[in-house]
């Protein structure tokens, strides 16, 4: 709430007071959510041992039919069975067990959710039953899409996306993380095309006579269901093997040149993370399939990984971009997730956090420790952030389990097993890793049982870091104060832990560098908010390392001497100590410190280092620091080209920048993300956009189209109306989705900048009203997340977000129609409290004016 002034004037008092008061009340009212239910593990009244898909694939039609054939043991005497089954056709239930060979109909009942079968009698406990289901799905909410592999063209791809619960949508099954079977695939589609699914390929049969082809896949060892796969389309096949397993990529037609370049480390990831568990790679094959508008980065699919169209990587994007992060995370996942599944959603971070981690062992292993560093340095500000700061990993009250996709379990779990790593140190860490893999291989896990493998192996109570980091939120905030006594020959270091929660306990190392090599070292076991240390030193310090390994998860701020930071800036061994000073430094924005920014922008020997220096400059603000940004434009390295160019961003209608960046985009960069930066940050600097050279930049092709998708974006910040119409041009289904998110956005910032009218929004409203209905996620996600963002113009939406944030298939959607709705109905309240303010404060202005007059009439002689 902004302050208001109280006048000395007497007369002015009481509008003033009183218009505090209301206000105060006004944002004072009490806000109210529901609860969360409380999410626990369900009973099993079956073992399902096994599941076949016998089914075809109809592009025409866009229907999957057939029969799915489940194999169970009962757990005690059943006359029922309900199966998680979504809008699914089902024209026949049939059960067989091994004493009745004749299978016997059997009624059902279907519901929104789910299929009930009843059976005539008792089926007996630990007894072999096989339940055949003939049903038929037409174009699925959710699971499973019928899509194309180009914008124009008519279906001509099918692919799945199961987790975390939407395979349902396309087969009957129990549809939780707690239950595992076997599965077989056997798919009959049209000849050309292929059929891939997880497991190994037991027979690929053409059928001249119907023009068809059959594929006949099986997975012998268990998997739970979310992890079931099918992709059907036509794709370039590229085939190698690692230890005579099958290693397949399956890329569009004419990708095939971008193979090596994208997958080449595949092969060696397998073979090193097998060395790094002690585990082999556990499954008949590895295939990776990159899809067209696929709903995810990438899904970890048993033995098949269903990755994003923009995964595959040409020679120019080459230079700056790779992704081998997201191949190691889903490869990474044939573990940790696969062959052993988090038991519940709860415990999601057992799956996310360690394929994280699994990021970061690799950057370590190929590129070194300062990779690996700043792998850690940009995870922790997100491991620190949002849902994290309220929630624990171990989280049993959710809405939703996609509610756990979030922070907490991808860069925080990563970073609760890095602390884990340094706590019991390589060997044991890796020793105690690898025999939770093998106790819950083919099974799921707790974290419990996680902790309990390291407490049995190393002799360790670890039940106070398991409370501290997955059952409760937050991190360690700490300020640290040095000082040298020189009297004394002591350094005294102060340690406080200053956030609001309890104390946290947590090993810290403090590394004192003196002259000539002394050395004084502090390696204490943190548990109290506050204390005092002392180190004898005979030289005043030269160098101050706070957590010098990286080990903590945790905000840390400083105080010492320039020096002290000066020194750390120039010769501190670790990244993340040099980015640190440099952020610091650029705090004081003296010409000095700078100077000495300037120089560590171009001769820090890490360009993470130098990208950090760059968003610093950028932060501060100064004519110096714009100056320094300026003449780095050009700068070796790619990506510290690419922050320099968004740290200008800061300097709106800088003159000096605007020239700077007309004459860069006009030169051009190798990097298509330098182009594209530049773009974005002339547009943003200028706070204006020339329509027709905006224009000229959509036809430049690139990776993932970041060009163009710039060009989209910097159309917001045009104010000639033919902007608008061509962003509403490419928020059409003939547009690739990632441009026609970007024009979404563009039209968001267009209302923005324009301050279009109310009235003048509802065309656009209506427009992205429409795609609320598409049937792909990423288009409901994106209109979903712009009318969100126009706010009170989006109103006439409310309902339809409403709903679909209460059902809709895609849980991802959910969330994002969820906080539209919040954004619009804030902006409408502050519409109204404005509203009701204009009335109050009209009101207290008539009041004021009666007592005026009464005031003047007192005043009379």
């Amino acid at each position: 709430m902004a302050r208001i002034e109280i006048m000395k004037n007497p007369r002015s008092y009481s509008l003033a007071f009183l218009l505090m008061n209301a206000i105060s009340v006004l944002y004072s009212l009490p806000l109210t959510a529901a609860e969360t239910p409380l999410r626990t593990v369900a009973d099993r009244k079956v073992d399902i041992e096994h599941i076949k898909l016998d089914l075809s694939v109809s592009f025409e039609e866009e229907t999957v039919s057939g029969t799915a054939t489940l194999y169970f043991q009962p757990f005690d005497e059943i006359t029922q069975l309900t199966l998680d089954a979504v809008a699914l056709d089902v024209r026949a239930a049939r059960l067989v067990s091994a004493k009745e060979e004749e299978p016997e109909d059997l009624k059902f009942d279907l519901t929104e959710s789910s299929l009930t079968v009843t059976f005539p009698k008792k089926l007996a406990r630990q007894t072999d039953y096989q339940l055949a289901i003939d049903y038929s799905v037409h174009k699925p909410k959710a699971g499973l899409y019928f899509t194309a592999q180009t914008e124009a063209a008519a279906s001509n791809l099918v692919w799945t996306q199961g987790e975390p619960e939407t395979n349902r949508y396309w087969f009957p099954c129990f549809d939780h993380p707690h239950e595992r079977q076997s599965t077989e695939v056997i798919v009959t589609t049209k000849a050309g095309f292929s059929v891939l699914s997880n497991g190994r390929l037991v027979s690929r049969t053409d059928l001249p006579e119907t023009e068809q082809v059959k594929y006949h896949w099986k997975q012998d060892a268990s998997h739970v269901s979310y992890l079931v796969t099918l992709v059907v389309g036509q794709f370039e096949v590229v085939d190698e093997t690692w230890n005579d397993i099958p290693v397949q990529y399956y890329i569009p037609p004419n990708r095939a040149e971008d193979v090596a370049r994208t997958f080449g480390n595949t092969k060696e990831m397998i073979a090193f993370f097998s060395e790094r568990f002690g585990i082999d790679y556990p499954w008949e094959k590895y295939a990776q399939v990159v899809l067209y508008n696929f709903s995810s980065g990438g899904m970890e699919n048993t033995s098949a990984t269903s990755l994003h169209d923009g995964t595959l990587i040409d020679e120019r994007a080459s230079l700056d971009t790779s992704s081998d992060w997201l191949i190691a995370h889903e490869l990474g996942h044939q573990w940790w997730g696969d062959l052993v599944t988090c038991k519940s959603w709860s415990h999601l971070w057992l799956n996310e956090g360690f394929a994280s981690y699994c990021e970061v062992l690799w950057d370590e292993h190929r590129n070194g420790t300062d990779e690996r560093d700043y792998h850690l340095f940009r995870e922790s500000s997100s491991a620190r952030s949002s849902s994290a700061l309220s929630k624990p990993i171990v989280d049993r009250h959710y809405e939703h389990p996609t509610g756990m996709f979030d922070v907490r379990v991808y860069p925080k779990g990563a970073w609760v097993l890095h602390m884990l790593r340094r706590r019991v140190g390589d060997e044991d860490f890796f020793r105690c890793i690898n025999r939770y893999g093998i106790e819950y291989s083919f099974n799921t896990a707790e974290t419990d049982d996680l902790r309990k493998v390291f407490e049995r192996l190393l002799g360790l109570s670890l039940e106070r870091f398991f409370y501290d980091w997955t059952e409760r939120p937050g991190h360690p905030e700490l300020k640290v104060k040095t000082s040298y006594e020189e009297a004394k020959k002591k350094v005294r270091v102060e340690i406080e832990q200053t956030q609001k929660w309890d104390p946290f306990h947590f090993p810290l190392k403090i590394e004192v560098w003196g002259k000539e090599d002394q050395t004084a070292v502090l390696e204490e076991f943190v548990t109290e908010k506050k204390g005092v240390y002392f180190l004898d030193l005979p030289t005043a310090p030269q160098l101050v390392r706070i957590d010098p390994e990286f080990s903590l998860l945790a905000k840390i701020e400083e105080e010492k001497s320039r020096s002290l930071w000066v020194k750390q800036l120039e010769e501190a061994p670790s990244i993340v100590e040099r980015i640190r000073a440099a952020d610091h430094l650029a705090k004081s924005t003296t010409t000095e410190d700078l100077k000495l920014l300037q120089k560590a922008l171009q001769d820090d020997a890490f360009y993470g280092v130098q990208i950090e220096i760059a968003q610093a400059l950028g932060n501060a603000k100064t004519k110096e620091a714009r100056n320094i940004l300026i003449e780095s434009l050009e700068h070796s390295h790619p990506k510290t080209r690419r922050a320099v160019v968004d740290a200008l961003r800061q300097f709106e209608k800088d003159d000096v920048v605007i020239a700077a960046l007309e004459k860069k985009l006009e030169t051009g960069d190798d990097s298509y993300n330098v182009v594209a930066a530049t773009i974005s940050a002339l547009a943003s600097v200028r706070q204006n956009a020339p329509l027709y050279k905006t224009i000229e930049l959509l036809d430049r092709d690139s990776h993932r189209d970041v060009v163009r998708r710039a060009a989209l974006e910097s159309l917001g910040y045009c104010h000639d109306p033919r902007a608008l119409d061509l962003l509403l041009q490419w928020t059409g289904p003939d547009k690739y989705h990632a441009c026609r998110q970007a024009a979404m956005e563009g039209i968001v910032r267009y209302i923005s900048e324009n301050k279009t009218p109310l009235g003048q929004q509802k065309q656009i409203v209506t427009r992205l009203a429409e795609y609320l209905n598409s049937p792909a996620p990423l288009t409901r996600r994106s209109a979903s997340s712009a009318l969100g963002k126009i706010g009170e113009g989006a109103r006439s939406t409310l309902d339809k977000l409403r709903q679909m944030a209460n059902d809709d298939p895609d849980g991802w959607t959910r969330v994002r129609s969820s906080s539209a709705v919040q954004q619009i109905e804030a902006a409408n309240n502050s519409r109204d409290e404005i509203k009701t303010l204009r009335d109050d404060i009209e009101k207290l202005r008539q009041q004021q004016n009666e007592l005026d007059n009464k005031f003047e009439g007192l005043e009379k002689p």
